[in-house]
């Protein structure tokens, strides 16, 4: 009897995608067999870019002018012990998701092997893990449904505060409207996909260290830093004037 293992595995956090990455993973992917395919794949804009090696990938690289949104890497090689059957490994890190799509990076397996499935499977999770981005969490907060929370209770607390009574019919629509933004907002639907693709400018799933991106990630992480040291400041002074407002009156 044949066993064959076909495996996806996702990921939802964030990954650095560079040089050193993609050697270490060569690495791994040929410890157990020498006689390995690789195929490097970019995807920039409608343009896919195809490379055999981590070498010409990194030499073609400054060509690319237009941003990429997604890097596919597929690995090939012929099991030792079984004629004609081939081991099949893929990974993909994307920068967008689609329609009630959660991951931003997958592993497809298809190997006759069971041993080096579970061998390579752990390594490369454990690669994965060495590379993932600090900002990860933040990259999947639906800015647009904590905006429209914020905003309900805040009608709320405001019209209790002020004695205001809407009719029945209002309070109806804005709790609907309010619950279908948050949905909207929530699985990337339009119109509310344009805010996902910018805060991706800030916060991409992963990050691609290669032609113009590079430059497109120094920029959002230097935003980062600086809107992160505003929200320091803010809450700091914000701080002292309590404290000085309660010593003083």
């Amino acid at each position: 009897m044949e066993q064959r293992i076909t495996d996806s595995v996702e990921f939802k956090k964030c990954h650095k995608i560079n040089e050193q990455f993609l050697h270490s993973l060569v690495d791994i992917l040929k410890s157990n067999n020498d006689s390995i395919i690789l195929l490097f794949e970019i995807f920039a804009d409608r343009i896919v870019y195809s490379f055999e090696s981590v070498e010409d990938l990194i030499n073609s690289s400054l060509k690319i002018i237009k941003p990429i949104n997604k890097i596919c890497i597929s690995a090939k090689y012929p099991v030792k012990e079984k004629k004609y059957c081939i081991n099949e490994i893929k990974l993909s890190f994307s920068n967008y998701r689609e329609l009630f799509q959660t991951n931003s990076t997958e592993i497809k397996f298809n190997f006759y092997s069971d041993d080096d499935y579970i061998i390579l499977k752990n390594r490369i999770e454990t690669l994965l893990k060495n590379y993932t981005l600090s900002y990860s969490i933040l990259s999947r907060i639906p800015i647009i449904a904590i905006c429209t929370i914020c905003i309900f209770f805040g009608i709320c607390i405001y019209t209790k505060n002020n004695h205001i009574i809407y009719p029945k019919e209002v309070q109806h629509l804005i709790i609907v409207v309010s619950f279908l933004m948050i949905i909207w907002s929530i699985f990337n639907i339009s119109p509310f996909n344009f805010f996902e693709r910018n805060k991706r400018l800030l916060f991409p799933l992963n990050e691609f260290e290669f032609g113009t991106s590079i430059n497109s990630n120094k920029k959002a992480s230097t935003l980062r830093q600086i809107i992160g040291i505003g929200i320091i400041l803010t809450f700091i002074v914000g701080l002292l004037i309590n404290y000085t407002s309660s010593r003083l009156f």
